[in-house]
């Protein structure tokens, strides 16, 4: 190498900012450390189209984990579920392909290591316990019935269900379509899911973050926001790691023209540094 070349060489290098290792390793860990959770009632996904263009939505939004409600999915088509679905899938499957059905899938890019799994055979309800990275996380899906009376018994057998399969000292988070409104004073089942979850020290992750937002989830036939009957619970020693939760409209079908739910999708993000 000439020395002209040496010394440009030289010059070029001494003003690049010095490489700060340990301020490398602190950004992985917190990008690490950021955990997207969405939870939506999808109406059914039998349909391809409609599957591969929420996938390929969760995906391009990174998305870390999500928790899907009425999937509509049946055991027999397992495989055809999963193919396109680039990461880890646990079902609680239903016994018909036009109800019910409640799954949570996991990105590639979620470091997940699932302990043990437990699931209701009606397709309503998905307990996951998990580790990812350090943290101990219960996960649970649930898709409440649309009778109140059903719902009133559903309720009962939740809490026993939670309480029985939680790992002891876990991270919370408790998804879904409960069906309960929030905005309806003579709703018995909202009554009750709010002594539920107060017996279990939850808290509506929503109404914490935004007390004076109705945060609606379910939309009409004309696609106008109706009422909230879609929650996500965490643990209360657990609100420090909440960043930031919204409700939002997913994407649509059939270029767009074809609505791909009923309801609007809550999304959070955790941050196990509590930045």
């Amino acid at each position: 190498m000439s020395i002209i070349k040496w010394n440009y060489l030289c010059i070029y290098y001494s003003t690049l900012p010095p490489f700060n290792v340990a301020q490398s390793v602190r950004e992985t860990v917190l990008i690490r450390n950021n955990l997207s959770v969405l939870s939506v009632n999808v109406r059914g996904l039998n349909s391809h189209e409609k599957r591969n263009k929420l996938f390929t939505w969760l995906e391009e939004n990174k998305i870390e984990i999500t928790l899907l409600q009425e999937t509509h999915f049946i055991e027999k088509n397992k495989e055809m579920y999963i193919r396109n679905w680039n990461g880890k899938t646990i079902h609680s499957f239903s016994d018909s392909s036009f109800s019910r059905g409640v799954s949570i899938l996991f990105s590639k890019k979620c470091n997940i290591d699932i302990l043990n799994v437990h699931k209701s055979n009606d397709g309503r309800k998905l307990l996951v316990n998990a580790k990812i990275e350090d943290e101990l996380l219960t996960i649970v899906n649930v898709y409440a019935p649309n009778k109140e009376n059903d719902r009133l018994g559903f309720l009962n057998s939740l809490k026993k269900f939670i309480s029985t399969f939680s790992e002891q000292g876990s991270k919370i988070i408790i998804g879904g379509d409960f069906n309960c409104n929030a905005n309806k004073q003579n709703d018995k089942s909202f009554k009750k899911l709010c002594k539920l979850f107060k017996e279990l020290d939850l808290i509506d992750v929503w109404h914490y973050k935004n007390p004076n937002n109705a945060g609606f989830t379910w939309c009409d036939a004309q696609n106008c926001p109706k009422s909230r009957i879609d929650y996500i619970f965490v643990k209360s020693d657990c609100l420090d790691y909440v960043k930031n939760i919204i409700v939002r409209r997913l994407p649509g079908t059939y270029n767009n023209n074809t609505r791909l739910s009923d309801h609007r999708y809550l999304k959070f993000t955790l941050n196990f540094n509590k930045l």
